[in-house]
């Protein structure tokens, strides 16, 4: 036991780094394996679904692009990241992967390996400024920090981007006059303006780092580095955009379009310490609240990262359009400050000083804390009920092409992903949405597959083709009243299957109960 004891501290205190990485590769694989499901719609039905239909020649990019004003949700994202997911997906199907549940995991497993290069840029970063103990506290806690396994292996372009910002930070840096040359700065400009092109909201923190260098006198240095990003920026949005769409800069466009006229709906909260809180709950409450402290001490010798960071922070605020996920750009950078800020403070700190024991405890009580929110969310499987349903319909491709989705009592029913279905499937949605005119039972509102129709009796005299070959009902209320209802129209209703919520998907809606995860009741409208 001693023998081991020594042999960790060892790793531990001379290869640092590789503690630290491999620490992140094992509970990213916990990840990989078991974080299964739908954590946001964006994540998965922007970057995912729509490469699959790409893939799969369900639609083509002029209808992916131009799909009409109700499918706002695929106008101005990055096409570079969707080009990412594409070719992971193609490279899966090219060896002979085509049930979604392993296209799922190879997606998974592709973006843990590539967060840990996240790890890599955050320890030698910090390294650049302080000590191994302060290297070493920033990589485990990049790499452990409760929700970092989980967004890791999520489709979030946030997230990607803050990779190429991490590695692009770190080339500036490490600036070592003697050795400078324009051209590393002119690389350093481009490699974080790719990181630009796969979240646009990043160009708000490559601004930052170019105002910084203004500030600290590095002027030359700074139009490089602009210049860099301009190549990138040129190359990436303006040359992509006049050859695919004849339109330089078109996605970019459509994005600042689109958030500019109000079609994307605000889904945060737009008060005045939204994002704040959001870092702040990143430690937990009331771990958070000291670390952020920690971030304001960091402010005088991390002053490189802390103006990019506090700048994107608060640019974002005056953004009428605020969403949680933008915060994963910055936020490797916010744990290096606080954990560096914090570090500095304890050791300088006269009554941490005479108070180690209490310092020890804090950081303990935390890390006791983190454990197992870091087990729960690392095998976390979200909106289980929609992505078992489709799963469960997948067995049966070849002979269904509609469902009916029955949810009258919500106004805003959650959609099943047909991308674990594995082929194009027509959704009929009947929720409490009103319909436009009363005098019309015969209408429906189409958008793209899935489609909401105003009443019941839509399907009374519809073509057998037209007709659904399951019903989901969404949710268990009037279940019995609900079934007698839809039995009217399909009189050999039967039972198949009920699909409950996983403990994550319960979870959550006890704390947020507009996130609906009720469980899905599958029928068939013919007799088995």
């Amino acid at each position: 036991m001693e023998r081991l004891r020594h042999t960790l501290l060892y790793i531990v205190e001379k290869k640092t780094l590789l503690f630290c990485i491999w620490t992140a590769f094992l509970f990213r694989m916990l990840a990989a394996f078991f974080s299964r499901g739908i954590a946001f719609g964006y994540e998965h039905y922007v970057y995912l679904e729509n490469a699959q239909e790409l893939l799969s020649g369900q639609t083509s990019l002029s209808e992916f692009l131009y799909g009409g004003d109700n499918s706002f949700i695929q106008h101005g994202y990055s096409l570079l990241y969707l080009g990412v997911n594409w070719v992971t997906l193609f490279v899966g199907e090219f060896f002979g992967i085509f049930d979604p549940r392993s296209k799922m995991f190879v997606i998974r497993l592709v973006h843990a390996l590539a967060s840990l290069l996240m790890v890599y840029y955050s320890y030698r970063i910090v390294r650049l400024f302080s000590t191994r103990k302060v290297g070493l506290a920033v990589g485990l806690s990049v790499a452990v920090l409760w929700i970092e396994p989980f967004i890791s292996v999520r489709n979030f372009a946030e997230n990607v981007s803050a990779i190429l910002l991490l590695a692009g930070f770190y080339r500036l840096a490490k600036y070592d006059p003697q050795k400078f040359k324009f051209a590393d700065d002119l690389f350093t400009g481009f490699l974080m303006a790719i990181g630009f092109s796969v979240s646009y909201h990043s160009g708000i923190f490559i601004l930052g780092v170019f105002i910084s260098m203004i500030i600290r006198g590095s002027h030359k240095r700074a139009m490089y580095f602009l210049l860099g990003a301009f190549v990138s920026v040129m190359s990436f949005e303006g040359l992509v955009g006049s050859v695919l769409f004849h339109e330089p800069f078109y996605m970019l466009t459509e994005y600042v379009q689109t958030v500019a006229s109000g079609r994307l709906s605000t889904t945060g909260s737009s008060n005045y310490y939204m994002y704040i809180s959001i870092l702040i709950l990143m430690f937990l409450f009331p771990w958070g609240v000291v670390a952020f402290y920690g971030f304001i001490r960091s402010w005088k010798k991390y002053f490189m990262i802390f103006f990019p960071v506090c700048f994107y922070i608060l640019v974002h605020y005056l953004i009428p359009y605020k969403q949680e996920r933008f915060m994963l750009n910055i936020l490797p950078f916010y744990i290096i400050l606080e954990v560096a800020g914090l570090y500095n403070f304890r050791r300088n700190s006269a009554f941490f000083v005479r108070h180690k024991v209490f310092s020890r405890w804090v950081v303990l009580s935390f890390v006791i804390i983190n454990i197992p929110l870091l087990l729960i969310t690392s095998t976390a499987f979200m909106r289980r009920p929609q992505v078992k349903a489709m799963l469960f319909l997948s067995k049966y491709r070849q002979s269904v092409s509609a469902i009916f989705v029955d949810d009258p009592g919500n106004t805003s029913s959650k959609s099943f992903p047909p991308f674990y279905f594995g082929e194009r499937l027509i959704q009929y949605v009947y929720n409490s949405q009103p319909e436009p005119d009363s005098s019309i039972v015969d209408s429906y509102q189409n958008d793209g597959d899935v489609r909401h129709i105003f009443s019941r009796d839509y399907f009374i005299g519809k073509n057998d083709s037209l007709l659904p070959s399951y019903v989901f009902f969404y949710g268990d209320y009037d279940l019995e009243q609900r079934t007698e209802e839809v039995r009217k129209i399909f009189p050999d209703l039967t039972f198949v299957e009920k699909i409950t919520p996983s403990l994550c998907d319960r979870t959550i809606q006890y704390f947020n109960t507009s996130n609906l995860n009720p469980p899905v009741y599958i029928y068939s409208t013919q007799s088995e």
